[in-house]
């Protein structure tokens, strides 16, 4: 179970539609499938979307069809990142080749036992051999493997970034900067961010601002999610204006692109610094001026961007410049997002130490079904996300057994609980329930993702087919995104 700390902040009673009836089954004679229904054998109030359990007529649900054709859209997933395994295998063997050690057969050394026999034979009262007793030498310490471009590898990377984030002479460069920029120390976090196209969890490091020196944060909210900084004024006796590199175009609020690039001079010179201490390898800064992006580059392919956010309290989300999908202006140069990837991921992490990450799996299915139909391409990662949150909100509650189900019922619940609130067209956030995730999408567009969504829950046929689409390669896989039957 969940700890003590976890809490709900949607009360899912409040989505009971129906009462189910006692189990009903019923088998076709001409088939050999089974189609049943879940429900409970009493008449209490449950909510609407405990799943179909689609299988064969079989005794376990490993056998299953749609079991067995989800283990192969995730091992296609899983060959997307075989270059992270194949450079963590290389890593291995360079580090069980310099800790090797040669094992003995015995604990006495062979030279001490043919000197303790010659001394034996030569004595006239020959004894009984008496072991030598060794002197336990103390064990020396593994050698400290250098950190090289060609032994870096994902998790060691997390590593020397958490270590450098919370060096001293990068911390001196959060206070003292000519930009008057007071930082927190930055976090480093391993997950699914907002602004994410994939489920694959990416490694960003949020740098907490604080304030700016001497000035405490007043900002507006123009929508539930949103806000903007709002800039002290000139004083009119001062000929300088202290805030003017950091003032939007309409010289009120705080502009979040040139926040971005104030933020280059302070980690420069904290990298400066970070070269006079004991570190082995150290990133190279990369700022893109066209995109806005500041990320600290170790390879090529081993890279961590950094995310200004602005720490409002303690009880506020932190609010970052990356614009959500989809937003309300990704465009702008004054609004800051909520951000609550810290919390989500705590939650998320959890649930898969417990349940051994089948929901994690089950959403990365439900992403890829998604994403090779045209109808359901609008959803984005983080509303599948936040589905997922209410749905296990309700299962911690009201199932004992939640943590003991399989990858079909995973998949079906979600989808199940997808199309309630697609039909509903209203997805409340986790943590702030009057923020509506799908007011951005067309009434239009949300009306035609309620067919795909229906067959995928109660066509066990159409669901096998999309699977079987989703387990080929890239080269194998059909160009179009459309379903295997009709369009509607």
């Amino acid at each position: 179970m969940l700890p003590s700390s976890y809490t709900r902040r949607l009360r899912t009673r409040d989505l009971i539609q129906r009462n189910f009836p006692d189990i009903n089954r019923t088998t076709s004679k001409s088939s050999s499938k089974t189609f049943t229904r879940v429900g409970f054998a009493d008449t209490k109030s449950t909510h609407a979307y405990l799943p179909f359990l689609l299988r064969e007529k079989t005794k376990t649900h490993c056998a299953s069809r749609v079991s067995g054709q989800i283990n192969l859209v995730l091992e296609r997933l899983s060959e997307i990142d075989k270059k992270h395994e194949e450079e963590e295998a290389v890593y291995k063997r360079k580090a069980n080749a310099i800790f090797f050690k040669e094992k003995r057969d015995t604990p006495i050394p062979p030279q001490k036992l043919d000197k303790q026999h010659s001394r034996l034979s030569l004595s006239k009262n020959v004894g009984r051999l008496k072991p030598i007793k060794e002197k336990k030498e103390k064990e020396k310490p593994p050698p400290i493997i250098k950190d090289t471009v060609e032994n870096l590898t994902r998790e060691r990377m997390i590593v020397l970034a958490r270590t450098l984030m919370k060096d001293k002479r990068m911390a001196t460069c959060y206070k003292r900067n000519p930009n008057r920029i007071e930082l927190m120390p930055p976090i480093v976090c391993d997950g699914t961010p907002a602004w994410s196209h994939e489920v694959r969890s990416d490694v960003i490091i949020l740098v907490p601002i604080k304030s700016l020196r001497y000035t405490k944060w007043k900002y507006s909210s123009p929508e539930i999610g949103y806000i903007e900084i709002d800039l002290p004024k000139k004083n009119p006796r001062s000929k300088i204006d202290t805030y003017s590199p950091l003032r939007a175009d309409d010289e009120i609020h705080l502009s979040s692109s040139k926040l971005n690039k104030a933020l280059v001079e302070v980690f420069m010179e904290g990298l400066r610094l970070a070269k006079f201490g004991e570190y082995s390898l150290l990133p190279e800064l990369n700022f893109d001026y066209l995109n806005d992006t500041l990320e600290l580059v170790f390879t090529k392919h081993l890279r961590i961007p950094l995310v200004p956010a602005i720490f409002v309290s303690v009880d506020e989300p932190l609010y970052v410049i990356k614009p959500n999908l989809p937003d309300l202006d990704p465009t702008s140069d004054t609004l800051f997002r909520a951000c609550f990837l810290a919390q989500e991921e705590n939650i998320l992490r959890k649930i898969s130490i417990t349940d051994h990450g089948l929901r994690v799996d089950a959403l990365k299915v439900i992403h890829t079904l998604c994403k090779q139909d045209w109808r359901l391409q609008a959803l984005t990662v983080y509303q599948l996300k936040n589905v997922l949150m209410h749905d296990i909100d309700f299962e911690v509650d009201h199932s004992p057994r939640w943590q003991r189900v399989t990858r079909d019922i995973c998949v079906q619940s979600i989808l199940k609980r997808l199309l309630y609130f697609v039909k509903k067209q209203n997805l409340p956030h986790f943590f702030q329930t009057d923020l509506n995730l799908l007011k951005r999408i067309p009434e239009k567009t949300l009306t035609f993702m309620q067919t795909p969504l229906k067959r995928l829950v109660s066509n066990e046929p159409q669901l096998l087919r999309d699977l079987q689409r989703a387990s080929r390669t890239y080269e194998e896989s059909d160009t179009s995104s459309e379903s295997d039957e009709d369009w509607w």
